[in-house]
C-alpha cells in the first residue's frame, strides 16, 4: 500500500537527478541545456514545496500540536532554497559558472540536510499521525499531480532537423532528448526516416513512434520509457 512518505520521497529522487544534470551542463559550459534543466529542476522543487506547504503541513498541524515547530522550520528552509535557486538562474543568465557552482554546492548541502530530516522524521510522523486520513490526503496529492501533468502535456518540444546534413540531425536529436523530463516529449520534424537513431534511443531509455508529417515527410515522437504522462500526451498529439 502506498504511503504518504512514498510520494514525497520520490519527489526528492526526481529533483536530485535534475539538479546534478544542471550542474554537469554548467561545468561543460553548455548554457542553453543548463538553463532548460535548471528551469525544470526549479519547477519540480516548487511543485514539491507546494504539495508540502498546502497539503501535508496543514494536515500535520491540524492533527498534532507537536508538528507546528518542525513544519515551520521546513517552510523557512524552503524559502532559503528558493533564494539560492533564483541566484543560480541569474548565474546562468550571466554565464558565471564559478558562482553557479558555489551556489549549487551550498544548495546541495541544504537539500541533503533538509531531505534527511523529512525522510527520517517528518514523513514517518505523517504516516503515523495521518494514517486515518491517508487515502484522502493521497487523493488530494494525486489530484494536484494530475493537474500538473495536464500542464506538462501541453508542453511539446519541437525540433526541426529536416534541413541539416548528417550527422547534424542525430547530434541535435540526442542533445534534445537528453533534457527531456517527466511529462515532456520531443516531436522531431525530419525529411528522412533515421533508422540508426531508433536503436540509440532504445539503448538510452527512450520510446518513439512515427507518422507522416505535415510540414516534413516524417514526424518522430520521442519520450522517456515508463513516462505515462508523456505517452498520453503523444497519444493526443497523434490523433
Amino acid at each position: 500500500m502506498e504511503k504518504i512518505s512514498d510520494t514525497f520521497s520520490s519527489d526528492h529522487v526526481r529533483c536530485d537527478e535534475l539538479f546534478f544534470r544542471s550542474e554537469e551542463h554548467v561545468q561543460r559550459h553548455e548554457w542553453w541545456q543548463a538553463k532548460e534543466i535548471l528551469t525544470r529542476f526549479i519547477d519540480e522543487m516548487n511543485e514539491h514545496f507546494l504539495k508540502e506547504e498546502s497539503i501535508l503541513f496543514p494536515a500535520l498541524n491540524k492533527h498534532s500540536a507537536n508538528a507546528a515547530g518542525p513544519t515551520q522550520v521546513m517552510r523557512l528552509e524552503h524559502d532559503d532554497m528558493r533564494q539560492l535557486m533564483q541566484d543560480m538562474q541569474g548565474d546562468i543568465k550571466k554565464q558565471d559558472a564559478d558562482h553557479f557552482l558555489g551556489s549549487s554546492e551550498t544548495l546541495l548541502v541544504m537539500m541533503r540536510q533538509h531531505n534527511t530530516k523529512e525522510e527520517n522524521i517528518l514523513y514517518p510522523m505523517a504516516d503515523n499521525i495521518l494514517a486515518g486520513d491517508q487515502e484522502k490526503i493521497l487523493a488530494h496529492i494525486h489530484q494536484h499531480e494530475e493537474k500538473k501533468g495536464h500542464r506538462q502535456m501541453e508542453q511539446e518540444r519541437v525540433l526541426n532537423v529536416s534541413e541539416l546534413d548528417p550527422p547534424g540531425p542525430m547530434e541535435k536529436i540526442l542533445e534534445a532528448v537528453e533534457i527531456l523530463t517527466p511529462g515532456h516529449y520531443l516531436r522531431i520534424l525530419h525529411n528522412r526516416e533515421p533508422f540508426p537513431l531508433y536503436t540509440v534511443l532504445d539503448e538510452y531509455g527512450y520510446k518513439h513512434c512515427i507518422r507522416e508529417g505535415k510540414q516534413t515527410l516524417f514526424e518522430i515522437f520521442v519520450w522517456r520509457k515508463n513516462d505515462n504522462i508523456a505517452k498520453k500526451a503523444v497519444d493526443l498529439a497523434m490523433k
